[in-house]
């Protein structure tokens, strides 16, 4: 596997040619990294289950019945996406009236002084509604709501409420804004590949598109992406060409852990308990889609060489990236520009050798930048120079 992409610039100083000899076997490389996924729903007029839209806001709020304190509450907001819930005008707070009941929930608001609070979602301090005389630090610095009123009281944040209130985005990703097969998922943008493949293979593919397999972050993406499966037809490369399950990007080593292939946070997790995760069962993972293993939608191990359908996910507006399946052949003379290896950011053909040549007049210093630089076991990277000088040992 290979160096992937270099650019280049020039500055008069001293003559050096410079070839670079890259022996090419890469499998896939990371072309760009996904934002991290936020808090926004599939559709408009959607929520997760348990969610529900209010008067005031297009956001999704969701009444925990549960004796959370004001960290553990926040924590399993998160899980589903969002976060202890934030309220920004009396409209908004008189439309949780429905949802409340007689419910005194806790929200995501927290004091440092009498006059300077935040939300925990980091949404501007746009509204707030304490009782007169709050918020009153010795009773607490969070707070919760009244069901009988609309005013914020203060409240210990260590001390545990029966109930509690999340919120999350509800706004979707444009339609147009994904590339054409993708559907908005949260603020990203999926596709099912129908087609088996190893799951290598499958992130190269995926990579083409610009983007990775599927990072999940949260209950919701986990929830939208389980519904885009089930309206999905799938076939596995068996000989029973059986209904399956689909490829996603988390993978395990002893060095990280379970890690996303695309580079993002392994802060969520939906695996088929008590069987799973087992890393005897292999090191990289599948969603489910039937119910063999478990429930659709949960996570199993599995070997990374079988082949499956899998699911792509990349941010909204990136376009794929092709590079020739060839060796460059070109020169450049003191002007600055970008190398590739053949078929970046894809599978290219084994052990093909490229030769890349920058040349400069006399007195130009060539310089190299390596935004990107991959080599795996048993490859070579060496450089030569064409001139009496000594080849550099590191670049």
């Amino acid at each position: 596997r290979s160096l992937s992409r270099f650019s280049f610039s020039t500055m008069r100083s001293v003559i050096v040619l410079m070839a670079l000899i890259v022996a090419a076997a890469a499998r896939y490389v990371r072309i760009s990294d996904i934002a991290s996924i936020l808090a926004a729903s599939n559709a408009a007029d959607s929520c997760a289950p348990g969610y529900s839209k209010i008067n005031g806001t297009d956001d999704c709020f969701r009444l925990y019945a549960l004796a959370k304190a004001y960290a553990d509450a926040e924590e399993l907001c998160k899980q589903d996406g969002g976060h202890l819930a934030s309220l920004h005008s009396a409209e908004e707070r008189q439309g949780l009236n429905d949802l409340l009941g007689t419910a005194s929930p806790l929200i995501g608001i927290k004091c440092s002084t009498t006059t300077s609070c935040v939300w925990s979602d980091g949404s501007p301090m746009d509204y707030q509604n304490f009782i007169y005389g709050q918020p009153t630090l010795e009773y607490g610095s969070c707070a919760h709501l009244f069901a009988d009123d609309d005013k914020f009281y203060s409240w210990n944040c260590a001390t545990p409420m029966n109930t509690f209130i999340c919120r999350m985005s509800g706004t979707p990703v444009p339609e147009s804004d994904c590339s054409p097969g993708y559907t908005p998922v949260r603020d990203q943008c999926a596709v099912v590949k129908t087609h088996a493949k190893t799951s290598d293979d499958a992130e190269a593919e995926c990579a083409l598109e610009g983007g990775h397999l599927a990072s999940i972050h949260d209950f919701n993406t986990n929830y939208l992406l389980t519904n885009l499966l089930t309206n999905t037809t799938l076939t596995c490369a068996n000989a029973q060409q059986l209904e399956c399950n689909v490829h996603i990007g988390a993978r395990y080593d002893k060095t990280r852990g379970y890690w996303w292939t695309d580079g993002t946070p392994f802060d969520f997790k939906n695996w088929a308990v008590p069987e799973f995760p087992d890393t005897h069962f292999g090191v990289c993972s599948q969603m489910l889609v039937t119910d063999e293993f478990g429930t659709p939608g949960q996570w199993t191990n599995i070997p990374c060489d079988t082949k499956l359908p899998y699911v792509c996910m990349k941010a909204p507006g990136i376009s794929p990236t092709y590079a020739p399946l060839d060796c460059p052949r070109m020169q450049y003379f003191e002007d600055q520009g970008t190398v590739y290896s053949p078929g970046f950011p894809v599978v290219i053909p084994g052990k093909l050798y490229c030769e890349y040549l920058l040349a400069g007049d006399l007195g130009t210093t060539l310089s190299v930048t390596f935004p990107f630089f991959n080599i795996d076991d048993n490859s070579k990277l060496s450089s030569t120079m064409a001139c009496p000088l000594r080849t550099p040992s590191e670049f």
